[in-house]
């Protein structure tokens, strides 16, 4: 009995990752563009042996050094079928990793909460295909870091059996995933470093194999950064000019869309009472947070609005061409996920928290996953694809909590507060789009006027 249930598991988990892979296979290719293209052209590069040279030169001290090998499988199968079929690549590859995080991933992180039968399985599987398959056509870095980052949440939950600890070879893989994740988005750090701390508390000297893990997978960089430039650094050599140009513009832009219809595709949207307060625009995180701390009635609106309009996702998400009352659905949609999803996961953990082989440290990292990316959020001019983490984890906590139904007037008064609370963040959501700035580069002059 026992290895034919396992044989069912393992053919539902085959059919479900067919099954989602298939379905973004049926959006079909997109042309490369900007980062993406750049993306696909440095691992063009590494699989012709550097006999294809990089597009823009300087790629590698912008990004990370395992940014060029992430579409390798994608860019050696190009090689192979001819150039025209990069697209087509690209999309496989993508849809592959996607079907794996509907059948494997996703499971798996909701199986500290409860082990997803075939029902709960399958609506995984759909709104996993209904958040993620707008990425699919694109050679962008967001599935990979996001996937790789909670793919270290679900290692370090253990084997599954509820309150176990995770084994040796789980921590160094944990630590490995959590060091591509920042190798790749280095904005992920915040997220890296607390589930690292959490680690630290729940296994004590056991976490020393996750930091080995996470340090290993950073060794390409700083052989990279060694070689380019001289000098030791877990980063890329330019990586503090991005993060000082995302500071800056963190001071008083609301949120970053990128719309590849327009001559002009740069489209920022502003907060005009905090563009109303920069002189000299803050050029680190510190410089950003006494700003906002200065400015108080305008900066916590200003906050918040960023959070709730990073998950107003439009229909085109990675990039965005309106499409207004679709755009809307969706918004509503992702916000919904996230809230009730990540909402269920936490207050669950919350309420078992006396429970020897209940979901606290579970539950701990999700708090680590939501406070890392909340950050990210609050100190960046934030692009809704910022917020992926906390789709996914939205959609194993809507396929936990599916089917749960406290007794009693319990169940009418959370429907009811879970319902105000996700309109109240849409509605801050589109107040935080309520003023764009005019295509193309903005300006704290600009945003005032807006």
């Amino acid at each position: 009995m026992l290895v034919a249930a396992l044989g069912a598991a393992r053919s539902r988990t085959g059919l479900v990752l067919a099954a989602v892979a298939g379905a973004c296979l049926l959006r079909g290719p997109e042309p490369f563009i900007w980062d993406a293209r750049l993306y696909w052209g440095a691992s063009v590069t590494v699989a012709s042996g550097g006999a294809v040279p990089l597009e823009d030169p300087a790629f590698y001290s912008v990004r990370g050094a395992l940014s060029g090998v992430t579409f390798l499988p994608a860019a050696l199968l190009s090689r192979v079928a001819g150039g025209q079929f990069a697209g087509t690549a690209v999309l496989l590859q993508n849809a592959l990793l996607i079907g794996v995080v509907a059948a494997v991933l996703v499971p798996a992180l909701a199986r500290p909460w409860r082990a997803l039968d075939p029902p709960r399985r399958w609506l995984a599987a759909g709104l996993t295909w209904a958040a993620l398959q707008g990425f699919a056509p694109y050679p962008l870095m967001d599935l990979y870091a996001t996937a790789a980052v909670l793919g270290a949440v679900a290692l370090l939950g253990g084997p599954g059996r509820p309150g176990a600890p995770p084994r040796a070879g789980s921590l160094v893989g944990a630590g490995l995933l959590l060091g591509y994740g920042f190798a790749v988005r280095p904005a992920l750090l915040p997220v890296a470093v607390l589930l690292l701390l959490v680690t630290a508390a729940s296994e004590r000297s056991r976490a020393a194999l996750a930091l080995g893990g996470f340090a290993a997978a950073l060794l390409p960089q700083v052989v990279r950064t060694a070689t380019d430039a001289g000098r030791f650094s877990l980063l890329p050599d330019a990586a503090g000019a991005v993060a000082a140009l995302q500071t800056r513009y963190g001071a008083y832009v609301v949120r970053y869309d990128t719309v590849p219809t327009r001559a002009q595709p740069s489209q920022f949207f502003c907060s005009p009472g905090m563009a109303e307060h920069v002189g000299t625009p803050p050029g680190t995180t510190t410089d950003l947070l006494l700003l906002l701390l200065r400015h108080p009635a305008d900066s916590a609106p200003f906050v918040l609005q960023k959070v709730a309009t990073a998950l107003h996702w439009p229909l085109a998400v990675p990039y965005a061409d309106p499409h207004p009352g679709a755009d809307a659905l969706v918004a509503v949609g992702t916000t919904a996920l996230v809230l009730l999803g990540c909402g269920h996961l936490i207050a669950a953990a919350w309420a078992r928290r006396h429970d020897p082989a209940g979901p606290r440290w579970a539950g701990l990292r999700v708090l680590a996953v939501l406070a890392g990316t909340l950050a990210v959020l609050a100190a960046s001019a934030p692009e809704p694809r910022f917020a992926l983490p906390l789709v996914v984890l939205g959609v194993a906590g809507v396929a936990a909590a599916a089917g749960s139904r406290p007794a009693g007037s319990a169940h009418r008064v959370r429907a009811w507060a879970a319902a105000a609370l996700v309109v109240a963040v849409v509605a801050l959501g589109w107040s935080g789009l309520a003023h764009p700035a005019p295509p193309g580069l903005a300006s704290p002059a600009a945003c005032a006027a807006a």
